[in-house]
């Protein structure tokens, strides 16, 4: 649970849609972004929102639009910026998959 220095539990009701963004009181910021029908093994993404600092670091999955997820295909996070970045797949992702991102910074 994530509560502010107030002793009170923030709106987090934004998680539970698709891209977004948390900003702690204290300037850290989460941001997360999901895209369906990857269409190739490489994609550019833009963050819901720039950090206004530094991207300090991102993690990125692929999953089965369905519960089929396919944990044993390797990502890589290249060419970040406070405004984006690329991911690279090993292989194709399909149209039946979607990406998954958490990226962490200031």
């Amino acid at each position: 649970m994530v509560v502010t220095s107030q002793g009170n539990s923030p709106d987090l009701s934004t998680f539970t849609s698709g891209d977004g963004y948390y900003k702690t009181s204290d300037g850290l910021i989460i941001q997360w972004i999901t895209r369906n029908n990857a269409s190739a093994n490489e994609m550019s993404i833009i963050f819901p929102i720039t950090f206004p600092h530094k991207c300090f670091t991102g993690v990125v999955s692929k999953g089965g639009l369905t519960s089929n997820w396919n944990a044993y295909n390797a990502a890589t996070i290249n060419k970040i910026t406070n405004a984006g970045c690329n991911i690279v797949f090993n292989d194709w992702l399909g149209p039946n998959n979607a990406i998954y991102g958490l990226f962490i910074g200031f």
